[in-house]
């Protein structure tokens, strides 16, 4: 038995605002996908965006077998999220928006729990045909020309098998209601290992500040089995991003670059800031002499840079809870099938989810995803 890498591809062309397809091969034990995604940014086309990131265009990315089944249905975004709870990474590219800069995507799609796991992973033997589809929603305003795609394989070779591999997908999303509960019953189709939830706040268009904390779009969590018999949870999501963060042993760490508008915030994709730095960046050795001041007392995702006036670059460094504003709800604290949630066994198992009342609770976006075994 021995691990190979493998380019599938490298340099193919996704055009702009299309969807990306590739048929995977035949047979053979994959473990994961390194996605590499570039473009080169349109001169100032993000000065006053919230979408900045190449992530937060791509809408979906999905692995589907023979032609309906879906292994994986994720946008960049929330794939991001999952690289840092499972390999503790938030991200692995230099966010760059300053003139026509070179903007990139990287990201490991893992099957199994882990990279290099040798039971988890997806046998391509047992399907007729798995591909690939990568849908973006950019545009010629924001990218000069077309993306390329690069897929680099991880390949368990000779005398390994996998017994399984995890089944990861986008099964609710809905925009939110002020004082609203959500009455979600989860299906009883395979195991349950994780049910991750994004809660994107509503931002304001004029700045890109969002209108409140996301801990407010689930205020309140009530999970119960055998139809709410067994309640397992009840509390808000601030308890539960705390959790996640001792379960994970580390904070979410991002580090973007500041190149927009004065007065317009920058999203740090972290759902809970609890502190960063800034300092003032400098291209072809011109020296920034402007102050870098971040707004103090803003734990939301999207930071401020206080009066930096015009066209000037920062580098930034931030800390918190929530990578992409996700958190999850975990069933694998033993990392083992035989200790996940049993839906069938545990039916009916129940998620209500309340938003908080008021009005700039209205208008955000909760997706909830389900990480499966089969």
């Amino acid at each position: 038995m021995y691990w190979q890498m493998e380019y599938l591809r490298e340099g193919a062309a996704m055009a702009r605002n299309s969807t990306f397809r590739l048929d995977l091969p035949e047979n053979g034990m994959l473990s994961a996908l390194q996605l590499r995604i570039e473009g080169t940014a349109e001169s100032g086309a993000f000065a006053t965006t919230f979408n900045y990131r190449v992530c937060d265009f791509i809408d979906k990315i999905e692995i589907i077998g023979n032609g309906s089944t879906v292994i994986k249905s994720l946008t960049g975004n929330v794939l991001q999220a999952l690289q840092f709870f499972d390999t503790g990474i938030a991200s692995l590219d230099y966010t760059s928006t300053y003139g026509q800069a070179t903007a990139r995507f990287n990201v490991m799609l893992l099957f199994g729990r882990y990279l290099y796991d040798q039971m988890f992973g997806l046998d391509l033997s047992q399907w007729n045909n798995v591909e690939i589809r990568i849908t973006n929603s950019a545009t010629s305003t924001y990218y000069s020309a077309d993306f390329t795609v690069a897929l680099l394989g991880y390949w368990l070779r000779e005398g390994g098998g996998f017994s399984n591999y995890l089944r990861t997908e986008e099964w609710q999303k809905w925009t939110t209601v002020s004082d609203e509960t959500k009455y979600l019953e989860l299906p009883t189709e395979n195991k349950i290992r994780r049910v991750i939830f994004q809660c994107i706040p509503p931002y304001d268009s004029g700045d890109n500040t969002f209108n409140t904390g996301m801990w407010n779009l689930i205020d309140d969590l009530e999970v119960s089995l055998k139809t709410g018999v067994l309640r397992i949870y009840k509390g808000g999501i601030d308890d539960l991003m705390r959790m996640n963060a001792i379960l994970m042993q580390r904070l979410v760490m991002t580090y973007p670059q500041y190149y927009m508008t004065n007065a317009y915030s920058r999203y740090v994709g972290i759902g809970y800031v609890l502190g960063g730095a800034l300092i003032g960046g400098a291209m072809n050795a011109a020296v920034t002499n402007v102050k870098s001041t971040l707004e103090i007392g803003n734990t939301n995702g999207t930071q401020t840079v206080i009066d930096h006036g015009e066209d000037y670059s920062f580098q930034g460094l931030h800390v918190g809870l929530c990578p992409e504003n996700c958190l999850l709800f975990p069933f694998n604290l033993i990392d083992e099938p035989a200790s996940y949630l049993d839906v069938n066994a545990n039916a009916t198992v129940k998620m209500n989810v309340h938003t908080r009342s008021g009005s700039t609770y209205a208008s955000g976006t909760i997706r909830v995803i389900l990480d499966r075994v089969v």
